[in-house]
């Protein structure tokens, strides 16, 4: 976190303008140990991501104490409510799973949203966002930086994030 902060700072970018995405199973593996470096980057004012929810990995009771900014609905989720073999009880599970995210105040993102039902779906479901094919495939880095740089001029935040050229 103090690298981090430190990168920051150099940046002239308040923490508030930064979100870190860990995956639910991610999150798991890592223990007590990453839910100490989860808690005090949250401490510090950044954005904490929790994908993939909904795989199983982590308990409910773990929205309480990380305090995620946003969740991200696991793909496999996604499927089971709203892809061809859509089932009544998926449904039912991922309504109550968005509308308890909208209590704690956390947006939810649909990941894996492969047609335009599946997006109705979760948008009249209460999601405020969605990824996946529908919306656009994966680019490499080099690609990812073409395009970042036809539209935003050169910072010093682009340095300090960078681009995975190994993408």
């Amino acid at each position: 976190p103090r690298a981090l902060r430190a990168a920051l700072d150099h940046a002239g970018l308040a923490p508030r303008w930064l979100e870190l995405e860990i995956s639910e199973s991610a999150l798991a593996e890592a223990g007590d140990a990453g839910a100490a470096v989860w808690g005090e980057l949250a401490n510090i004012g950044v954005g904490l991501v929790l994908s993939e929810f909904g795989a199983g990995a982590t308990g409910l009771a773990a929205l309480q104490r990380l305090r995620p900014r946003k969740l991200k609905l696991d793909t496999t989720f996604v499927h089971a409510a709203a892809g061809p073999t859509a089932s009544t009880d998926a449904q039912v599970v991922a309504r109550a799973t968005i509308a308890m995210a909208l209590q704690l105040n956390l947006p939810v993102v649909a990941e894996g949203v492969e047609r335009v039902a599946q997006h109705a779906f979760f948008a009249q479901a209460g999601c405020q966002g969605a990824q996946g094919p529908l919306f656009g495939v994966p680019l490499a880095g080099s690609e990812r930086a073409r395009i970042f740089s036809d539209y935003v001029a050169p910072t010093p935040m682009l340095a300090v994030v960078g681009v995975n050229q190994a993408a």
